[in-house]
């Protein structure tokens, strides 16, 4: 959706990365189809990039089961997201058996399985 895209140019931008090449790519039934729309946003991320844009985007986000959490709960959450983050064994908790697995068939195609950032 438009707004993920936005959230993660947002992101590359915090990073140092160059936007001027990125291609993105829209389904035009995202924005005509006669129902609620699907937004994703990437939630929380969102909300720490653009805040006046997330503001705007969350009666659509609640609309689609966004779970927006405040407060003690909200910090709660993303101490816990940093932390288990930081430790690598549970960063790559799901690459490193596929790749291993991989390995195994005598194959390489997931490459390296370390995160590109």
């Amino acid at each position: 959706m438009a707004c993920d895209a936005y959230t993660l140019l947002l992101m590359m931008e915090d990073h140092g990365i160059k936007t001027d090449n990125v291609l993105i790519g829209l389904s035009y039934s995202a924005f005509v189809e006669p129902r609620p729309r699907q937004v994703f946003c990437l939630g929380d991320y969102l909300r720490e990039q653009d805040p006046k844009a997330f503001n705007d985007m969350l009666p659509h986000l609640k609309q689609n089961q966004f779970e927006y959490i405040t407060g003690f709960k909200f910090a709660e959450e993303k101490t816990l997201d940093k932390l288990i983050y930081s430790i690598p064994v549970m960063k790559y908790k799901e690459v490193i058996p596929a790749y291993w697995e991989q390995k195994k068939a005598g194959t390489d195609l997931l490459g390296d399985p370390r995160a590109w950032n």
